[in-house]
């Protein structure tokens, strides 16, 4: 079927026959196509490769991410995104991995992913814990900064 990929306010980024919004989505990834400002609401991105990606101001509220490759993936100021942090360093775990945090909406749950790896605080926790122990180091270390980044604020300006 036919499918556009176009910005919230209407735009068209990228179109073709896909048989799913993933699909396209992935294929406007490979072609390179900026995905800013891209309507993703709803979208089943569920594993998609998403690195590299330029989404910024896209509008993935609502978007299953769960599995998705973020590394890499720009995503700032997207709309429904409340907030995401990334750390990626030579140490990390077995091959310097990137480690993102995604909060979705305002009061939501972080979520985290980073290689095949996909859920919530306690999940990485656990399977930090079950992992091989020379690695949970920098895990632990990865987990608590991205989980720290995500909810660095700037002060107030002052008046």
């Amino acid at each position: 079927m036919k499918i556009q990929l176009k910005t919230w306010w209407g735009s068209l980024l990228f179109e073709g026959d896909f048989s799913s919004i993933a699909e396209a989505v992935k294929a406007a990834i490979s072609a390179d196509a900026n995905l800013r400002g891209a309507d993703l609401s709803g979208a089943n991105l569920s594993d998609a490769n998403l690195r590299g990606a330029n989404l910024s101001d896209a509008d993935l509220s609502g978007a299953d991410l769960s599995g998705a490759d973020l590394r890499g993936a720009n995503l700032s100021r997207s709309l429904g995104l409340d907030g995401y942090a990334q750390v990626s360093f030579r140490g990390h775990g077995e091959c310097g991995r990137m480690l993102s945090a995604v909060r979705l909406k305002k009061g939501g749950a972080i979520r985290y992913y980073c290689g095949c790896f996909s859920g919530n605080a306690d999940e990485l926790k656990t399977f930090i814990k079950a992992g091989a122990a020379h690695l949970r180091k920098t895990r632990t270390l990865a987990f608590k900064t991205v989980t720290t980044l995500i909810e660095a604020k700037n002060e107030e300006a002052p008046e």
